[in-house]
């Protein structure tokens, strides 16, 4: 897997193997914290396999972009280093990605304490380029 995995499951992807990537995912702590190699390969192979399903987005990264990824998302599970995955330090919340296709611009949000109101917040802001129809490269801001 290069990159940051952020797993954003669509609702369009319905099926077994998503099913079983959510069972997966839910079995770990929020946001993969502390996932095992093992864990980390289970779950990159489900990804994998989900990726090479048909999705109804031709080009998620670009033309279908604002029906497919606009919103805010819990991220339930991450390979990128904290805070994208609901770590602080010693502190651990829960996370968010905030994409505003139509601005061109999303916020990397990490809430410590209760989602709705928490103690402390940490924003990483970020626009991207697309590399071509499924891929963004992030260019974070702050």
């Amino acid at each position: 897997m290069a990159g940051a995995l952020l797993l954003l499951l669509l609702a369009a992807h319905t099926g077994s193997v998503t099913q079983r990537l959510l069972s997966r995912v839910n079995q770990l702590a929020p946001g993969g914290i502390g996932a095992t190699a093992l864990q980390r390969a289970e779950v990159g192979s489900l990804v994998a396999e989900l990726e090479a399903q048909r999705s109804p987005f031709a080009a998620p990264a670009t033309q279908d972009a604002q029906v497919a990824l606009s919103g805010l998302w819990r991220v339930l599970y991450a390979d990128a280093p904290p805070p994208s995955n609901g770590r602080l330090g010693p502190f651990r919340g829960l996370a968010f990605q905030d994409i505003d296709v139509g601005g061109g611009a999303y916020v990397n949000d990490l809430r410590l304490g209760d989602e709705a109101k928490p103690w402390l917040r940490a924003l990483l802001r970020a626009n991207w380029e697309a590399l071509d129809e499924v891929t963004w490269r992030g260019n974070f801001r702050t």
